[in-house]
């Protein structure tokens, strides 16, 4: 029934188009850059029903004004000055359609940007999540207006979803953020299996994304800092003992920071 499509915009940025099966409408979500979809839509036929944004970086919002001006569509997002074309602000637990049958939860997850949203999809028995930049496959976001703990937190409520729910995250970093992984936890097999799967992918020039839940749970070392084998086997490579486990998220993201494969 739903269709998720990633267009790939600027350098590892997806903008994720949501589609019905009975709809020519699509909504966008996260647009850094509006020339990619507009040939999308063009070429598929299709209208802009309405523009979802996570937060207020220029690679996620850059393209707002371009596609305002080829489509009238509501744009819904947080509440801030460098969303001026907002027509509908949100908060945590806002709730609205993006169709009859499509139900929308937004929540609210600092850490990254103190007004970074995630809105929940739910269709069916099914749940999306668009993520923006909190959490990636294998990896979570940059604290670039925050604190450690803000983020952790806000990484705890997503890990905290149902294993089935399907994330959809606005960066492309699978093949890093698990050979990252891999130096703190290298007997994980689902981390293993998992870098595997992304160097294949890429190597293909296809999108690794979707994730789930499940799988970040499994795999994600942001989202196992409390996890006994994980700690054991990070804290030994990283010749610290931590007595918490923000404290270890902490010392993981600052060392993710200058990583590079």
């Amino acid at each position: 029934m739903l269709k998720f499509t990633p267009i790939s915009i600027l350098s590892s940025n997806y903008l994720w188009l949501i589609e019905h099966s009975r709809s020519r409408e699509v909504w966008a979500v996260d647009p850094g850059d509006a020339a990619p979809l507009l040939v999308y839509l063009k070429r598929a036929n299709k209208q802009l029903a309405g523009i979802l944004i996570t937060h207020t970086h220029g690679d996620h919002i850059g393209g707002i004004d371009d596609l305002l001006r080829h489509h009238s569509a509501p744009v819904f997002g947080p509440q801030h000055p460098r969303i001026p074309q907002l027509t509908h602000a949100l908060e945590e637990g806002s709730r609205f359609a993006l169709w009859p049958d499509v139900e929308v939860t937004t929540l609210a997850l600092p850490g990254h940007l103190p007004e970074h949203l995630a809105y929940i999809l739910a269709s069916a028995s099914d749940l999306h999540l668009m993520v923006g930049d909190v959490l990636f496959s294998c990896g979570c976001g940059r604290i670039f207006d925050g604190t450690p703990e803000l983020l952790f937190q806000s990484l705890m409520r997503l890990r905290g979803l149902p294993d089935s729910t399907r994330v959809y995250c606005a960066h492309e970093y699978t093949l890093i953020n698990s050979r990252f992984a891999l130096n703190y936890e290298p007997d994980n097999r689902a981390l293993q299996d998992k870098y595997a799967q992304a160097k294949q992918l890429t190597a293909a020039g296809k999108c690794t994304l979707p994730s789930t839940i499940a799988s970040e749970k499994a795999c994600n070392p942001f989202l196992r800092c409390d996890v006994p084998e994980f700690c054991k086997s990070a804290d030994s490579v990283l010749k610290i003992q931590y007595q918490t486990p923000l404290q270890r998220f902490t010392a993981l993201r600052s060392l993710r920071d200058s990583f590079s494969l």
